[in-house]
């Protein structure tokens, strides 16, 4: 990022209390940056870890065989074929 000149362009100068408010301003303003780009950092380094973690450890056992896309697949072959369900058949 670029620093901005302590005095304005149109020759103005601040008050000596407005430019330690200003410098105190652009400290704090830094160290909340700081602060943030250390959290997303690790908040980062975590879900890596979690990553990696499900992928070295086996499927749970109680989840299903069949995958949603599985599920769908056979609703929708199902009422394709069923002709009560309301439906018109698929045109073809």
């Amino acid at each position: 990022m670029t620093d901005t000149p302590s005095s304005s362009s149109s020759g103005t100068r601040l008050s000596p209390k407005a430019e330690t408010a200003r410098a105190e301003r652009a400290a704090r303003q830094a160290a909340a940056l700081r602060a943030n780009l250390r959290r997303r950092k690790q908040q980062a380094r975590s879900r890596e870890e979690m990553e990696a973690e499900a992928a070295l450890s086996p499927p749970d056992a109680s989840s299903s065989p069949s995958g949603p896309d599985e599920r769908t697949a056979r609703q929708t072959s199902s009422a394709q074929n069923d002709p009560d369900n309301g439906d018109m058949p698929p045109c073809q």
